[in-house]
Formats: structure tokens, C-alpha cells, sequence
């Protein structure tokens, strides 16, 4: 590993499902149609490399977050 490389990316969103075709398409990044629950009614899923490894993580909005106007975004 490179020291100041990023190790771990999440995509944040309100609907995985709406931008898994582009990101698969574009990217090669897939990820479950279900995410598992999280505490604060979130979801979270890992994403995954066409070859199976994993890319990072991807969080579904709750409805708290929704309702604040949260925007989409990726994180490093």
C-alpha cells in the first residue's frame, strides 16, 4: 500500500438501485439490491469489482437524512 492513497470509498445515496446501472456500466461496480440495516435506519452495502474484491461501500439514506436534503455524494 502507498502511504496517502485512499483505502476505502463510499458512495452515499438515496437510491442505489436508480444509479447502479450507470455506475456498473461506466465503473464495472455492483453491489446487492439489499442493503443490511443500520442503526440509525440507513443501509449499507459493499461494492464490488467485477472480479469480486471489494471497492468500497455504499450507504442508502434514511429518512432523517432524505428529509435534510442530503445530496449524493462520494466520500474518501
Amino acid at each position: 500500500m502507498n502511504e496517502g492513497f485512499p483505502v476505502w470509498y463510499e458512495l452515499m445515496t438515496s437510491d442505489p438501485a436508480k444509479v447502479a446501472g450507470y455506475y456498473r456500466e461506466v465503473a464495472g461496480l455492483c453491489w446487492s439490491d439489499e442493503g443490511g440495516p443500520m442503526p440509525n435506519g440507513a443501509t449499507y452495502r459493499n461494492i464490488t469489482r467485477a472480479d469480486g474484491s471489494t471497492a468500497g461501500g455504499l450507504l442508502a439514506y434514511n429518512q432523517q437524512m432524505l428529509d435534510a436534503g442530503m445530496p449524493g455524494m462520494w466520500a474518501v
